[in-house]
Order: structure tokens, then sequence, then C-alpha cells
């Protein structure tokens, strides 16, 4: 009964540290907008305020494509006292189109393959995205994701968290999302497992528990064999051996009664 003990307590474990992930954070509800849907350039939304959450996904397409000949903006802000930060979860633009992220006297390009590593802050609490597409065709390669979320300095709320870079305060839930909302990935400290583990975990408890109910079939299965083998020696052994001779009985013959 110990290998029934270790299978699920092995599958136990995963499990709990599941819940425990759940319990810390796990993924948020993000806004998703999506900078083609529709495409034009009065889209303005003010983060924490009118109702939007202040943080969300931009994607450039629903569908994983994006149309050509196109320009496209968003523009983010955030009221008196916050700033903004945008990262990109990954980036697949054709050369010849562009998506340019300006924040007060900057502008960001992007385009091609290689996903920026570093987040984008503002400086006064604005930012607007604008993605212009050139070619004719209609692109599939993805186009872009990025994250995008408002923090502030100084005290933090009871629903903000603190980052250990600069002491910028953000929401709470975005804390062991798997995203980088800090800068630094303070808030994805002391998360315990990700998902990929527990279910690496899970696998492996799997995989030893059916080797070991394998291993217990096998031992019993030989045992059998070996006690019937035994059996049978023992059963031969005890009856005389024929050798093929004949045995002469010293006893004399019986007279013959009809002589």
């Amino acid at each position: 009964m110990h290998f029934v003990y270790f299978f699920f307590s092995c599958l136990g474990v995963p499990a709990l540290l599941f819940l425990l992930e759940s319990a810390n954070g796990g993924s948020p509800a993000y806004d998703r907008k999506y900078i083609q849907e529709p495409c034009d350039n009065s889209r303005h939304f003010t983060l924490g305020a009118n109702g939007y959450p202040r943080y969300g996904i931009i994607e450039a397409d629903n569908d994983g494509c994006y149309n050509p000949n196109s320009d496209c903006r968003i523009r983010l802000s955030v009221s008196s006292g916050y700033q903004i930060t945008v990262r990109f979860d990954w980036i697949a633009i054709e050369i010849s189109d562009m998506l340019l992220i300006k924040e007060a006297n900057r502008t960001h390009p992007f385009q091609g393959y290689i996903t920026p590593a570093y987040s984008i802050y503002s400086t006064q609490g604005w930012m607007t995205l604008q993605f212009l597409t050139s070619t004719d065709v209609y692109n599939c390669l993805g186009g872009f994701r990025l994250y995008y979320n408002s923090y502030h300095y100084g005290e933090c709320f009871d629903n903000e968290f603190r980052c250990s870079l600069e002491g910028r305060c953000i929401p709470s839930e975005l804390r062991c999302d798997r995203v980088d909302n800090c800068g630094d990935w303070s808030d994805e400290w002391n998360c315990g497992l990700s998902t990929g583990a527990i279910i690496a975990i899970s696998v492996s408890c799997a995989v030893v528990g059916i080797a070991l109910i394998a291993a217990i079939f096998y031992g019993l299965y030989r045992k059998s064999h070996r006690r019937s083998a035994d059996d049978d020696h023992r059963r031969s052994s005890s009856y005389p051996h024929q050798t093929g001779h004949t045995v002469n009985d010293p006893r004399p013959l019986a007279p013959n009664s009809y002589a």
C-alpha cells in the first residue's frame, strides 16, 4: 500500500500548489483592445476612469492578421500623479510596416520580429500608439501584443503592490500573473511554481506511479512462477525414479492351486 500513498500524495502536492498559486494571484482579466478595430484617430482611454481598468492588452487585430494601407491610433492617458508603462509580449511586423509609441517629445519605433526586452514609461501621463501599414497584402504574421498599466509613486493603497524598482505602485491583481508589470520582475517574486512546473511534476508523478505498479505486478508474477516451479520439483521428488530395469521380488511364488 506504500505505492498508493506515494502516488496520491505526489498528485496532491501539485494540486495544492495550483490552489495556492491561484490564491496568490494568477492571470487577471486583462481588458483587450485591437488597434485596427476600429481603425481611426479618435480612440482615447483614460486608465482608471470612466469605467476603464488601469491595465490591459493592445493587439493589432483579433485574428492574428492585420490590414494593409492603414494608419490606426490609440491614445492612453492617466489622471494627475499617475504614469503609464508598456511592455511587449511579442512582435511580428513586416519591415515595411511600423508601430510608433509616442510619449512627451519622444517617439519609439518598432518593427521586425525581435521582441524588445525592456519597458517604456511615460513622463507626462499619456501615450499614443500609432500603427502604420503600407503593404498591399493582408498580413498574417501576427502583428504585436503589448501589456500596459498605470502606476504612481508615494504611498501605495491597500489594493496596490509596491515594486522594488523605485517604489512604483501598481494594481495588486497584477502580481504573480507571469508578466513583468514592475519593470524589474519584482511583482513575480515569491509566487511559487508556475503552471508549467506544476504540470511537469504531475506528469512525473504519474510516470513514477505507473512504473511502481508495473514493478509490483512483475514481482508478483516472478514470485508466483517461482512457487509453481518449486511445487513441481517437490512433487517429482516424492515418487521413485523409473530406471527401466526389472526388480526381482525376493518373496517365493505362491503354489499353483491347480497343480
